[in-house]
């Protein structure tokens, strides 16, 4: 070998021991393990070396039945397009198990014959942040599904691009009924919801009542840019909350009448105030003036 053969060697080490992604090299013909960078044994928590000789399926966490159906598909597609990529479930060597990203090819090594080599990314960290994602859509969804919530967008045109949400169901709409129709011709008789939807298309954040077959929502909107200038499409949510002004609106008028029941109250105790007073000066007058009977004045007025 001459000395530009052995630099190559040489550089192509230096290369595998220090990427960023775990380098593994299995013989195809058995599976063994022939070849793993540094980055590949701290990934999988092995010493140097200790994994050479042993099986690659050490490293899968699937089940029976996963693996092989994982190792069938890895298979067809090396044999079809000569490479694979995909998400694959593996175990530590203290048993934890964490997501990686890998990308398999095969050649053909003068030693060990034909070899699978497999690059590795930890991808356990975005695994997660997918799973915390899919329950963030899950709760989100189920809100808008069950609650009297109306969810849509608007955008810097004014047309309709999302409708979705239980909420619907007062104003008579499904779902996304009013996609592709401008919001200033559905409401155009609603000058609460246009003026407001205006303002929110200059970048305002705007939050108000609109009253819409009878039932009572608050609308927030947040507008958000398509553009870095120009009008601003909306993102906004609209709560039913007519039971809470119409318990509102009862409360109100109980202390109305409350109030007109205390005023009367109060009226009549005035009266008899006065009235007492009257009554006063008129048995006065009776002691003064007798009758033919001798009594006062009769009192027939009382409050």
């Amino acid at each position: 070998m001459n000395a530009e053969t052995q630099d190559t060697f040489r550089l192509q080490r230096e290369i595998l021991q220090n990427m960023a992604e775990g380098v593994l090299l299995t013989r195809v013909l058995d599976g063994a393990i022939v070849f793993t960078n540094p980055r590949f044994e701290t990934m999988f928590g092995y010493h140097e070396g200790e994994l050479i000789g042993k099986n690659a399926s050490i490293l899968n966490a699937l089940g029976d039945k996963a693996s092989e159906a994982l190792s069938s598909e890895i298979k067809n597609s090396l044999k079809q397009t000569g490479v694979w990529q995909g998400n694959v479930h593996n175990v530590k060597k203290d048993g934890s198990t964490f997501w990686c990203h890998a990308k398999c090819s095969t050649f053909d090594h003068s030693e060990y014959g034909k070899v699978l080599i497999a690059l590795h990314e930890d991808i356990t960290e975005r695994k997660q942040a997918e799973i915390d994602l899919k329950k963030s859509e899950a709760l989100i969804r189920t809100a808008i599904e069950n609650l009297p919530l109306i969810f849509y967008m608007v955008d810097s045109e004014g047309t309709f691009r999302l409708s979705i949400g239980a909420g619907l169901k007062g104003l008579g709409l499904q779902q996304n009924q009013v996609v592709g129709q401008s919001v200033f011709d559905v409401y155009k008789d609603y000058p609460e919801i246009t003026n407001s939807i205006r303002r929110a298309h200059t970048g305002e954040k705007v939050n108000f009542e609109s009253h819409v077959a009878g039932l009572s929502y608050l609308n927030i909107c947040v507008p958000f840019s398509e553009m870095s200038e120009g009008p601003c499409g909306i993102v906004a949510v609209a709560l039913d909350i007519t039971e809470r002004r119409n318990a509102e609106e009862a409360l109100r008028n109980m202390q109305k009448l409350e109030s007109l029941g205390l005023l009367a109250g109060g009226i009549a105790h005035d009266f008899n105030n006065l009235m007492g007073g009257i009554f006063g000066y008129i048995d006065m007058a009776s002691e003064e003036t007798g009758d033919a009977s001798g009594n006062g004045i009769k009192r027939t007025l009382r409050i």
